[in-house]
């Protein structure tokens, strides 16, 4: 996750939505991790890719990808990550401006899971 937030940082993304794949019901993927055992739920309010891992990923926990996943899209929308990409800007300034302070405006509202990669991870009970 932070190396993916650093990159985006050092090639200069002016902005990015930062999501939790989603397997969606009758796509190859779906087919692919339901075969491998790997599909969580088949509650299909939980297939948001933001709140839910509805998957077993494979290298990780599905803690671990739901904290990673908003740790990094809370680092890429700071203020301060806001900030530091708009003086680099190759675009359109104002409307950047406006689409990255809409992100972060929208992780204030999205609830905080509370991860930093640098942290243990809490018990699936803890979330």
């Amino acid at each position: 996750f932070r190396r993916t937030v650093d990159y985006f940082r050092e090639i200069a993304v002016d902005s990015a939505t930062i999501g939790i794949l989603v397997p969606y019901p009758n796509t190859p993927l779906f087919r692919r991790l339901d075969a491998e055992g790997r599909i969580l739920t088949r509650d299909w309010s939980k297939y948001d890719g933001k709140k839910h891992v509805v998957f077993q990923p494979a290298l990780m926990s599905p803690q671990e990808l739901l904290m990673g996943a908003e740790w990094a899209a809370r680092q890429f929308s700071s203020l301060g990550s806001i900030f530091e990409r708009m003086c680099k800007s190759r675009t359109g300034l104002w409307w950047n401006i406006l689409r990255n302070l809409g992100y972060h405006l929208a992780l204030r509202n999205f609830g905080n899971i509370g991860y930093s990669p640098d942290a243990p991870l809490p018990s699936a009970a803890q979330l």
